[in-house]
């Protein structure tokens, strides 16, 4: 059994049909398609090390026609220990894990009615599950996970990624320190995966010991310290190089990390904010289309949002948005910094709202970076984003700019890389490339413009329409995307 910390469970009841057990939950996954279907799979593999198969009475899977995957795990029985893991393991697969037994009978009837409805439903006894996701998954279009995904759940590292900020490493102990609102219990097993620049580099690691929020302080944030067992050379040489340590410069300015998101949202005074429905576009916007708040980074603790227009210091707000991982934000907040650019926001949460923004802020800081790639050539197409998703990116995918600029308007301030081919039917790159610049609001977005051959003329020209690199299909799909990434990363760190 994966999980050192799980007890020996008592005889289990009989298997069946999922129905009334003694604890079920429902992890519930939105837009499940490309890597974070992936994501899922993996996560349904390892249920078994997660709660133990003593414990692991059934598990049911069905995907709706709106891509939202639903996994019904029935328990033999409820363990805060298995809250815990369950909770933690969602939250890094990017979805909710509710208790069934928390909602109303109407709300626990439709999730159970998903089995019968869905065109993708199957359930699976814990002997069977392995085999059984595999053909469901399959089914629903996604790529198939590595055997090994179903000994030990996998914990993905990105190092360039936002989170890669709250790891401590000690190179003396060989632990790793993850800042993270929610976490499993100590002594769990996992593997942990590090992803840099198309390398993935892997070992086995115990959970030695977790800190909870009430015991952080500025320096100390909550989360979990791993023990890495038997690492390989190159990953100790990986986290010498590029982990923080205690000692680094503003280790104690602060309780919660900070994690950089963009989501327009509307903001309200706290008396008002029950009456959220029926809200106008134009409530959200600016004489210039540009968002009235725009949440620029969010923690367990508070958020700042850029506006022209803050509140005063010391006012109640409620604050409404939905978040690039597709949560629903709604927090009630007092501004405790008003200023040019914006306001500071200082959360103002009942208990089992804080529980719920835990898992929040754990999915924004393990989400992947977002990519899309347009081209014509299905070939290069999905080379290249094979090459990305190697490099930790989440890679959406176009064969013409109109459907590219679709896709873009559909994930709106989610995307951080554009990476488009010139030459195309319909709508070509340079089109993309302008329709995209004039329109404003991805102004923060790198767009890359790929050709068989860089011309000085057409380079000099796609620049000034506001591409930040152009680069030769002739590089090939890993160089392509190593160089890519690499624009971006020069674009964020530029003033």
């Amino acid at each position: 059994m994966a999980t050192a910390t799980a007890p020996q469970a008592p005889p289990a009841p009989p298997r069946g049909t999922l129905g009334a057990r003694s604890c079920e939950f429902a992890v519930i996954l939105d837009r499940a398609v490309d890597s974070r279907l992936v994501g899922a799979e993996r996560l349904v593999h390892s249920l078994v090390a997660i709660v133990g198969e003593p414990l692991l009475l059934e598990v049911g899977l069905h995907l709706s026609a709106s891509d939202t995957l639903t996994v019904l795990i029935a328990l033999a029985r409820d363990e805060a220990a298995l809250r815990s893991r369950l909770a933690f393991w969602s939250a890094r697969a990017g979805a909710r894990c509710l208790v069934l037994s928390d909602l109303d009978g109407d709300a626990r009837t439709a999730l159970r009615a998903g089995l019968v409805r869905s065109p993708h439903a199957v359930t699976a006894e814990p002997a069977a599950l392995v085999a059984e996701a595999r053909r469901f998954f399959a089914a629903a279009g996604g790529a198939e996970v590595a055997p090994e995904a179903s000994e030990l759940p996998t914990l993905e590292l990105a190092v360039d990624g936002q989170e890669w900020g709250g790891v401590r490493w000690d190179a003396a102990t060989r632990e790793l320190f993850l800042a993270s609102p929610l976490a499993p219990p100590p002594g769990d097993r996992l593997r942990l995966c590090a992803l840099l620049a198309g390398a993935t580099l892997c070992a086995t690691a115990r959970v030695k010991s977790v800190r909870p929020a009430e015991a952080a302080r500025p320096g100390s944030p909550p989360g979990l310290t791993l023990a890495l067992e038997a690492p390989p050379a190159e990953l100790l040489m990986l986290l010498d190089q590029s982990a923080n340590t205690a000692a680094d410069p503003g280790e104690k300015r602060r309780v919660h990390p900070r994690y950089a998101v963009r989501a327009p949202a509307l903001v309200l005074p706290a008396a008002g904010g029950g009456e959220a429905e029926g809200i106008e576009d134009t409530e959200l916007t600016g004489p210039d289309g540009s968002p009235r708040f725009l949440i620029e980074n969010i923690s367990q603790g508070g958020a700042f949002l850029r506006s022209a227009e803050p509140f005063p210091l010391g006012a109640l707000v409620q604050v409404l948005a939905t978040l690039p991982t597709g949560d629903t934000l709604r927090c009630d907040a007092e501004v405790v910094f008003s200023g040019a650019r914006g306001m500071g926001l200082r959360w103002q949460l009942d208990p089992l709202a804080e529980v719920e923004l835990a898992g929040v802020v754990a999915r924004i800081a393990s989400r992947k970076r977002r990519a899309l790639v347009v081209d014509d050539d299905a070939s290069c197409r999905k080379m290249l984003a094979e090459a990305l998703q190697g490099c930790g990116f989440e890679v959406l995918t176009a064969g013409d700019g109109m459907t590219g600029l679709q896709l873009l308007s559909e994930e709106l301030l989610s995307l951080e890389l554009l990476i488009t081919d010139l030459y195309m039917p319909r709508m070509d790159g340079e089109a993309l490339l302008r329709t995209i610049r004039q329109a404003g609001g991805e102004s923060e977005l790198t767009i890359v413009v790929m050709t068989g051959s860089v011309e000085p003329a057409v380079e000099n020209k796609l620049s000034r329409q506001g591409a930040d690199a152009v680069l030769e299909k002739e590089l090939g799909p890993r160089f392509l995307a190593q160089a890519a990434v690499a624009v971006l990363d020069r674009k964020k760190r530029a003033p």
